[in-house]
């Protein structure tokens, strides 16, 4: 959900809903390496990290309730989020 779609469901659903919002923290140069694993087009990832940019994605954090560090492994992101799950 982006930012302003959580900050309405916070604001309007506080009180008949548990809303928790997890960040997924990462940094354009990661975003970019693994597009380019990918195989994404030249035009993708600009278009990509240039949306990331626009709306001020990797300001966003502030507003989590938890934060997962997304710049390591797979493995390091998945235990990150069955930490958060188990609380």
């Amino acid at each position: 959900i982006e930012l302003n779609g959580l900050l309405q469901l916070k604001e309007n659903y506080s009180n008949h809903a548990n809303i928790v919002a997890i960040y997924i923290k990462t940094d354009i140069e990661t975003m970019k390496n693994r597009m380019i694993a990918r195989n994404d087009s030249p035009e993708s990832i600009q278009s990509r990290i240039d949306n990331a940019l626009k709306i001020d994605e990797f300001k966003s954090e502030k507003y989590a309730d938890f934060i997962v560090d997304n710049r390591g492994s797979l493995e390091d992101t998945l235990n990150q989020i069955k930490s958060i799950m188990s609380i």
